[in-house]
């Protein structure tokens, strides 16, 4: 699963939709700064549907902005360097109640003078299902 295997070589705290708020991301960060053997902390939200259409942004369209909704709440969430995950996003808007699984990194992301909590997925799969092991390379861990 997702979230065990970003576990791997860095800890994933794993979050109830309501604690996934500005002040929690505010004070991971003054953790900083980050970096080789200090890493950003990743969280992680279960069972959570990805909605509405993906749209690939960056240059040559290698990054993917998406939204992902738990229980009513939902967040912007930028996949860099994913835009493979289009197909996942585009399959989960038929699956009707299909969940996934969200290793991400958050942020505050502030556009026209508002600020809301954004996540920077590093890895997402289906509820159940195994990932793509993104995580662990990501963090300097195995192949």
């Amino acid at each position: 699963d997702v979230l065990k295997n970003a576990e791997v070589s860095f800890a994933v705290l794993g979050l109830e939709e309501d604690e996934m708020t500005r002040e929690l991301v505010g004070e991971l960060a003054t953790l900083a700064p980050f970096g080789e053997g200090h890493r950003v902390p990743v969280l992680g939200l279960r069972n959570v549907r990805l909605v509405g259409q993906p749209k690939r942004i960056g240059p040559k369209g290698a990054h993917l902005s998406f939204f992902v909704n738990a229980s009513g709440t939902t967040w912007r969430a930028v996949a860099f360097d994913r835009p493979e995950l289009a197909a996942l996003v585009e399959a989960s808007g038929r699956s009707g109640g299909a969940t996934y699984d969200v290793a991400f990194t958050a942020v505050i992301g502030r556009y026209k003078g508002r600020e809301e909590v954004e996540l920077e997925v590093v890895d997402v799969a289906r509820t159940g299902e195994k990932p793509d092991r993104r995580a662990a390379k990501l963090s300097g861990a195995g192949a």
